[in-house]
């Protein structure tokens, strides 16, 4: 008898047949091999996921968990290169049409009217100053990350004066109360 067979037999509901952790007592697995060289590590690794609430066996995982969870990697890996394909398809189909443009231009074919050529120009002043925005935001991100929270001031300057107790005005002149 090996391990998975023994292990199927022990009883959930029997507290002799489990340690407080819910695991199967080695003494009893040994007992029940008639090996007294059975470890730990050895009914874990043939049963990773066994335990008193856990009855499961490496068998049941592959039937019931194991091919899905291949076919779900190996669906997402077809998705991840099907994805990688059509980005390089469409670098290829604007690289031809733009070549395409460039002989049509030079032949006197296909050239540009001027509110083509205006539109172009915005184009490439309006993904400039995206560029320009992006780099000052990194920027200020690290400027940003070498400033420590701590050391900056909770108050303004004006804030700290208008509380600040002053030595004026305490010492005001006694007058006597008048008593009827």
């Amino acid at each position: 008898m090996e391990i998975l067979e023994f292990l199927k037999t022990l009883d959930p509901q029997d507290d002799e047949h489990w340690t407080r952790d819910g695991l199967p007592r080695i003494e009893l697995v040994r007992a029940g091999l008639n090996n007294p060289e059975v470890s730990r590590e050895m009914v874990t690794e043939a049963a990773p996921l066994f335990s008193r609430l856990n009855p499961q066996f490496p068998d049941d995982d592959e039937d019931e968990e194991g091919p899905a969870e291949d076919e779900l990697a190996e669906a997402a890996n077809l998705l991840q290169k099907a994805e990688l394909e059509l980005d390089r398809a469409r670098l290829r189909k604007e690289a031809a049409q733009k070549a395409h443009d460039d002989i049509l231009i030079k032949q006197g074919i296909g050239t540009e009217p001027d509110h083509l050529a205006n539109q172009r120009n915005i184009m490439a002043h309006l993904a400039s100053q995206a560029a320009q925005r992006a780099e000052q935001g990194v920027r200020r991100r690290m400027a940003l990350s070498l400033v420590d929270v701590d050391d900056l001031r909770g108050r303004s300057y004006l804030d700290e004066a208008m509380a600040a107790r002053r030595g004026r005005g305490t010492q005001r002149p006694q007058y006597p109360i008048p008593e009827d």
